[in-house]
């Protein structure tokens, strides 16, 4: 199955469950793209969780990427986009931003 991929790892970190995609660092795309593959984990989260009784439980998923998203540089474009992919508990993280706060002691 998808899960067993080696750029999506899964983690329950302080009660809450996470799933963490990386993408290439080459890797190009934009929040629409983004957001319909995310939906796919978003739903079978819910349907494993519900299955489960514990429909109450918080879930995220993160993706990693390396390139800027193409319709962040459009007006509002990054907050736009965050609020969609929000929709489906998702946010993005650059590896520029992941390496900053790794050196940084964060």
């Amino acid at each position: 199955g998808e899960i067993g991929r080696s750029d999506i790892q899964y983690r329950k970190s302080g009660g809450r469950h996470v799933i963490i995609e990386l993408k290439r660092a080459g890797f190009i795309t934009e929040t629409h793209e983004l957001y319909n593959q995310v939906q796919k984990y978003f739903r079978k989260m819910k349907q494993l969780l519900t299955g489960l009784n514990q429909s109450n439980e918080d879930f995220e998923i993160i993706c990693i990427i390396g390139r800027d998203l193409r319709d962040w540089s459009e007006p509002s474009g990054g907050e736009d986009s965050k609020k969609t992919l929000k929709s489906v508990n998702t946010r993005v993280v650059t590896y520029n931003e992941m390496t900053g706060k790794c050196t940084s002691g964060i």
